[in-house]
Formats: structure tokens, C-alpha cells, sequence
């Protein structure tokens, strides 16, 4: 079944528990098995988290599902200060900087679209899961990050 749904979200660690919900009533609507729909929410649960702590001064996030026969689009997005992503592994040691590379050994596709570093704008994340037959399930073991990335 199509999906189409978007909903906002206060910019406080608690909503993500909340999106988790609402998102997994949606996957859930759309037929997605459980493996799959555990991925999904794990790289929409970090992309979520990553809002919450760096969106700083945007009030609220926006997620949107859409899911087609084809594939999975989840979008999180804020309005703030742009960044540049480092879809590389943190030094060791670090606490954080592993999210945009869980979110793609996770899902097919992760893509980052924010504005230039220190701007104020939207800053999105778009993960995409292919759900064609044959199609590949997951996140790629890539050697090297490939994410892209605008600005």
C-alpha cells in the first residue's frame, strides 16, 4: 500500500519516541516486513536525534514517509544553521559522529542537503530504501563513505 504522511515534531529528545511510533504504524501500513521496518527506524530514529541535538535554533523537525511499490523515502528535516557532514569515522574514543554512517549501512540511499556552514536554512535528510524485487535490502558495505552531499 502507497503511504504518503508528514508530521512535526517539538525539537526534544522525547519526540523521537514519539516519530519511532507514528512511523512504525506507517512502515507497518505499507506492508514493509520487520527486518526492514527495524532499519528504517534505527536510520529515521539517528537522523531524528541528530535534528533534536545540532537544530539548534529551529523549534520543531519535520519527518515525512512516502513508500510506493518501488521504494522508501524518509525525510527529516529543520531549519538552522548549515554544517558540512562528515560521513567519515570519528576519532576513537569520540561519543558522537557515527550517525550519517549508521544511517547508511542502514538503508540504500542517505543523502544531506544543508546549507552552507554557519547560514541559516533547511537541512534535510533524505533516506531512501529500494523495495523493488531484486533489489538490494539494507545499507552497502562500502568501502569509503558515499554520501552526497549540497549545500
Amino acid at each position: 500500500m502507497d503511504v504518503d504522511i508528514s508530521f512535526a515534531l517539538p525539537r526534544q529528545a522525547s519526540s523521537v519516541t514519539v516519530m519511532r511510533s507514528w512511523l512504525a504504524n506507517a512502515l507497518n501500513t505499507a506492508g514493509l516486513d520487520d527486518e526492514r521496518i527495524f532499519r528504517l527506524l534505527t536510520a529515521a530514529s539517528e537522523a531524528c536525534a541528530n535534528a533534536v541535538e545540532h537544530g539548534d535554533p529551529a523549534r520543531e523537525f519535520q519527518v515525512r514517509v512516502q513508500t510506493d511499490a518501488d521504494h522508501c523515502r524518509i525525510s527529516v528535516s529543520h531549519r538552522g544553521r548549515g554544517f558540512v557532514p562528515r560521513p567519515r569515522p570519528p576519532a576513537p574514543g569520540a561519543e558522537s559522529g557515527r550517525g550519517l554512517l549508521l544511517m547508511d549501512g542502514l538503508v540504500s540511499d542517505v543523502r544531506v542537503s544543508t546549507p552552507p556552514p554557519g547560514r541559516q536554512g533547511r537541512t534535510t535528510v533524505l533516506l531512501t530504501e529500494d523495495l523493488e524485487p531484486g533489489g538490494t535490502p539494507g545499507g552497502r558495505d562500502a568501502p569509503a563513505p558515499r554520501l552526497p552531499v549540497t549545500s
